[in-house]
């Protein structure tokens, strides 16, 4: 009952703020849209239609055995996945939800499966890590690929530790027969542009949304208060608007981490921008809820899995940096070894937490395949 009337609090006190001040929110709301309008539309609208064209040809098996030695061995887990982990990668969020979601529908994953894959293969996809984070905003584009690099490496490192999540290696056998069904394109095309467009539309409106409420929260009088604390002063105001406004939503975060970089060059604010990107954000989320529609995932394990993955990606970012930092400017490395030990000692308590894991989901899977 509390939770509710803080839902409705929240709700009221966002309604007021937006008949109060109309003129700021809507230019966040315009921002937003042309976020989304100029940036997720174009890059990512092809690769939804062209995966749902895949999944609606039933393709996705054929392509997916050649994958399956490597991702029995190292995942425990059928080709499909690694298939859904390099176009993840690819095309960026939520598309590993994405194409997750159409794994579980074709049953070529049991349900415990695709919430295990969940947790790797939805991650942030180059164009918007190079470009936009490297090249416009921080101006520097092998900054870009140093923090694709610590993407990349946190979502395999978060994909070997989830090996300890022992699922059953079971697959559900599709009810159709890719070789002797028939082929309709055209229905399926068709179908997959629909689907396409109903997606990304939503998308946008998260988007949009997001960014209202990353305005409404940045002009309140609770940020403004707790931007006078003594500890937090001490900080660059870019970097506090950066943290809080990652949680909320990815590009406005990554924005201000990079304004900060930008005022002042540190290692720790471009770790707080990688582990953003690795999280992701409530927007990408609320995102991937959205893609993942009627299919009950326990969406717990994904949530844990993102912000251990945004703990790591700072990590690697304090280990590798002064690396990265040596060989592009031609300096002696400076290296503190303490940054090493603390990614050591996380790794093994999220290990250990994964370990002793054990869903609802798989639990039961367990119990209907020893049932069968």
């Amino acid at each position: 009952m509390i939770h509710k009337r803080l839902i409705l609090l929240g709700i009221a006190l966002i309604i007021i703020t937006l008949l109060i001040t109309p003129s700021p929110c809507i230019s966040a709301a315009t921002e937003g849209l042309l976020l989304w309008f100029n940036k997720v539309l174009p890059s990512l609208l092809p690769f939804i239609i062209l995966i749902n064209l895949l999944v609606g040809l039933n393709m996705l098996e054929p392509l997916s055995k050649h994958l399956s030695p490597i991702t029995q061995k190292f995942w425990h887990m059928p080709g499909a996945v690694g298939f859904a982990f390099l176009m993840g990668l690819m095309a960026g969020y939520p598309m590993g939800a994405k194409i997750i979601t159409g794994l579980v529908k074709q049953k070529t994953l049991t349900l415990a499966q695709g919430e295990k894959a969940l947790c790797f293969c939805n991650n942030c996809g180059p164009l918007f890590i190079i470009g936009t984070v490297g090249t416009i905003l921080l101006q520097n584009t092998q900054l870009g690929y140093f923090l694709l690099f610590i993407h990349i490496l946190s979502a395999i490192i978060m994909s070997f530790l989830l090996t300890a999540y022992k699922i059953p290696f079971y697959v559900q056998k599709s009810s159709h027969n890719t070789l002797n069904s028939d082929f309709h394109f055209a229905p399926a095309f068709t179908k997959a542009v629909e689907d396409g467009m109903d997606t990304i539309v939503c998308v946008g409106g998260y988007i949009i949304f997001f960014s209202v409420l990353t305005h409404i929260f940045m002009d309140s009088i609770v940020f403004k208060v707790y931007l006078n604390f003594p500890l937090i002063k001490t900080l660059s105001p870019a970097l506090v608007q950066g943290i809080f406004t990652g949680i909320l939503e990815l590009s406005n975060g990554v924005g201000s981490f990079s304004k900060a970089f930008m005022n002042t060059p540190s290692i720790y604010t471009l770790a707080f921008l990688a582990a953003s990107i690795s999280f992701g954000g409530f927007c990408v989320y609320f995102q991937t809820l959205f893609v993942l529609g009627d299919i009950p995932f326990s969406t717990k394990p994904y949530l844990l899995c993102k912000l251990f993955e945004g703990i790591l990606s700072f990590l690697l970012t304090c280990v590798f940096y002064p690396m990265f930092f040596m060989y592009t400017s031609k300096t002696t490395l400076y290296y503190s070894l303490i940054w090493g030990f603390i990614m050591l000692i996380s790794l093994s308590i999220f290990y250990t937490v994964i370990n002793n894991f054990s869903s609802p989901i798989c639990k039961s899977q367990k119990t209907h395949l020893n049932k069968s």
